[in-house]
């Protein structure tokens, strides 16, 4: 009987969630994941069962299984055949100060039996995934606009890493395409992969990846590729900053006092600011 993981519907709430999966399996545990946005990503985990949380799939699967993992709030709240042991994972398990992994570990790690917590994410690469040594991808978009970096700012940044020997190209989905086609002009690269799978492979294809505090920033970790994830706080970036290989995130410098304060960190996050955490980064050791 498996293991079912339910994570919340968010690309980077399920690239969070795979350890779990990971450590279960590696403890000889049959692991069923239930996340609609994974199934694209099942050959870069190809020791994992994924499938898409579909209601009758769902209620099959907690019916047939010994324990779970519910992150998603509005399968927690649904009326399902819940197993014993079952970790209904959310806000009020989260330690603010500390990253979302080690929230997740602590809440898990006792009530499932997963004994040893795996470093690493999970995710394997198909085949080979050649790495450009030069190639920075900058990801600008999140699902949420207040999160988001102007695009003024990102074609700053990626004027300022051209002038030292980088080779910066946009990374967006197909809806942003012409968008950030118009924003980039002729001068600039605008990749885009298409389906999930190909975006890890481009992902695991640069030297560095710059993105927002997205989905695409854990994925980017995921796959291995040093990332620099731009966080709008710092309480955020404590918590959200990816949890992979060579990893930092970046903020303003200050936030203004009063209510809303926080809102002017567009403007006090400078281009030059960005591209010295991320040249630091990318130095080794």
């Amino acid at each position: 009987m498996p293991l079912v993981l339910v994570p919340a519907p968010a690309l980077g709430d399920g690239v969070l969630a795979m350890p779990l999966a990971h450590g279960a399996h590696a403890a000889g545990r049959e692991v069923l994941v239930l996340h609609d946005g994974l199934t694209a990503l099942r050959t870069w985990y190809p020791w994992a069962r994924v499938a898409r949380a579909e209601p009758d799939a769902l209620r099959a699967a907690l019916a047939a299984a010994d324990a779970a993992f519910i992150g998603d709030p509005a399968v927690s709240a649904a009326d399902l055949p819940w197993p014993s042991p079952c970790v209904h994972f959310g806000k009020d398990d989260w330690l603010r100060d500390r990253p979302y992994g080690i929230s997740l570990q602590r809440a898990c790690q006792s009530t499932l039996g997963i004994d040893a917590w795996p470093e690493a994410s999970g995710a394997e690469a198909p085949t080979p995934v050649p790495r450009d040594p030069r190639q920075v991808l900058l990801h600008p978009t999140s699902a949420r606009a207040t999160k988001n970096w102007p695009p003024r700012r990102w074609l700053a940044l990626a004027a300022q890493l051209r002038a030292r020997d980088w080779q910066p190209a946009f990374l967006v989905a197909p809806d942003e395409e012409s968008t950030w086609r118009a924003h980039a002009g002729d001068a600039l690269p605008v990749v885009v992969p298409g389906p999930l799978d190909r975006v890890a492979g481009a992902l695991a294809g640069a030297a560095g990846v710059i993105a927002t505090d997205s989905g695409i920033a854990h994925l980017a970790s995921a796959v291995g590729t040093p990332t620099l994830t731009i966080f709008r706080k710092p309480s955020a970036a404590r918590f959200w900053v990816p949890a992979w290989g060579r990893c930092a995130a970046v903020t303003a410098p200050l936030r203004l006092p009063g209510e809303g304060g926080h809102r002017l960190w567009r403007l006090l996050l400078t281009p030059s600011r960005v591209l010295q955490r991320f040249e630091a980064l990318m130095v080794p050791g």
